[in-house]
């Protein structure tokens, strides 16, 4: 077996089956990336309804489970009472031990999800699939007899994979090899089928193990057939070499511009050459694309600055270069650069890709239309292009994007006006208060001309 290098996580192995349950769902986790929802912060407007609707919800959840649990005392009362049957210890079994799980997940005080729930059930019972199995069993059974009231989601896929033992063998594997693997690698380690199904299978895995802190995450790496895919070391491995992400665009840009300087977009898409061998596609290059993502990463992780918001060349910022002097003291990946290299934690990010999406397309739209209120006002005539060229000159876009602004086109038709006012808004106040000054503007006169139209269609 390979050497352990973190005193924590060995002590957290050797502990495995002996967690109690409780103190194992309420660890602290150190996963980063994208959060399971129960680990996120509220973001969206639905979320975000209030203090009290969100009690209303607990006090409700809460009373459901009261309800059955006291539906399963009475049910175990009976029982237990003469006349008895074959049948009855059995019953009575499965009634008690559902009772039990109840009023486990009742004394939590919140709503785990599904894979919460795993993680502390692997760390307090043991990883093999006889003990895993029939304990996820029952818990799956009791949140489906209070229709999801314990936890959120469900844990049908990881049972599909416990029942071919793969929390206990992926595990097995990645503790006994001092290396890092993604799903692929994994599956061929197993002697399994590297078959979509068997991955998926492994990433649920690789999931419960990550929240039970077991697994540590790894930058992703660049698909030659498209796509990213992250790459799991054991947590006992962290100070290890072999977590230092030579197949992560990003780190080889960043090693690049720590070691060169100043360099061009079409430079950094030209093969990098580092630890003997080419990075990139099958020809050893990355294409311009990626690598105009992996700086707007960079940048947003205040790692690398351009020379303008769009510039084509790069140079690390000062706390890029301290962060890459430090890694060279170190023989594994520095912490504070894992985490910029996986993405700010989901918490902290707290929008959702759509929500971002929709933000991104209100901002833009909201500069260029202040752009051409301004171009008006300075020619002093109305008209729906004046000002289209001076725009595009001003800010550098494209004539089609402006024209389509100019022309009354808004970002907002999937949107409702209730998400505009009180979701949406907000957030642009904090990046932006001028344009959310412009934007309220339009917003207000957009929803008074709504109402009116309304009204009028009404009294037809």
């Amino acid at each position: 077996m390979a050497t352990n290098h973190h005193p924590v996580a060995h002590a957290l192995v050797e502990s495995i089956g002996k967690v109690p349950f409780e103190d194992a769902l309420n660890r602290r986790s150190t996963r980063f990336g994208r959060l399971i929802r129960s680990r996120r912060k509220p973001s969206g407007p639905k979320e975000k309804a209030g203090a009290k609707s969100i009690e209303r919800k607990e006090a409700k959840r809460l009373r459901t489970i009261d309800t059955v649990i006291a539906e399963h005392e009475d049910i175990i009362r009976a029982l237990k009472e003469p006349p008895r049957t074959s049948k009855k210890p059995r019953v009575l079994t499965r009634w008690v031990s559902r009772a039990e799980v109840l009023r486990k997940m009742r004394s939590v005080g919140f709503r785990p999800h599904a894979l919460d729930v795993a993680a502390a059930l692997a760390l307090a019972h043991e990883l093999k699939k006889e003990a895993l199995q029939p304990i996820l069993n029952r818990f799956s059974r009791a949140n489906g007899h209070v229709r999801g009231a314990l936890f959120e989601g469900t844990l049908n896929n990881i049972l599909s994979a416990v029942r071919m033992n793969l929390v206990q063998k992926i595990h097995e594997v990645l503790h006994e090899n001092n290396r890092a693997y993604g799903t692929k690698e994994l599956a061929e380690a197993l002697k399994t089928s590297p078959t979509l199904k068997n991955r998926v299978h492994i990433s649920d895995v690789l999931g419960v193990l990550d929240l039970a802190g077991l697994t540590y995450k790894l930058p992703n790496e660049l698909k030659e057939s498209g796509g990213w895919e992250y790459r799991w070391i054991h947590a006992c491995h962290q100070h290890s070499p072999a977590t230092i992400p030579v197949w992560n665009l990003d780190w080889q840009i960043l090693r690049h511009l720590h070691e060169q300087g100043r360099t061009s977009i079409t430079t950094l898409s030209k093969p990098l050459k580092f630890y003997g061998k080419e990075f990139g596609s099958a020809e050893g290059k990355a294409s311009y694309e990626s690598v105009k993502e992996s700086l707007g990463r960079l940048q947003k992780a205040r790692l690398i600055k351009r020379e303008s918001e769009r510039g084509s060349a790069a140079t690390l910022t000062e706390y890029g270069e301290h962060l890459l002097k430090e890694q060279n003291k170190l023989d594994y990946l520095h912490p504070a650069l894992r985490i910029l290299l996986l993405g700010l934690p989901r918490e902290q990010e707290e929008l959702k890709p759509r929500e971002l999406r929709i933000l991104e397309h209100i901002t833009g739209w909201t500069r260029i239309h202040a752009a051409l209120e301004k171009e008006r006002r300075k020619a002093g005539k109305e008209g729906q292009y004046v000002g289209v060229s001076a725009v595009k000159k001003t800010l550098g876009l494209k004539h089609s994007k402006i024209q389509s602004v100019a022309a009354g086109r808004a970002p907002w038709k999937a949107v409702s006006p209730d998400n505009l006012q009180h979701f949406y808004l907000p957030l642009l106040e904090k990046r932006n208060p001028e344009l959310a000054g412009h934007f309220r503007a339009v917003l207000e006169a957009w929803l008074k001309e709504k109402k009116r139209v309304y009204r009028q269609f009404k009294k037809l």
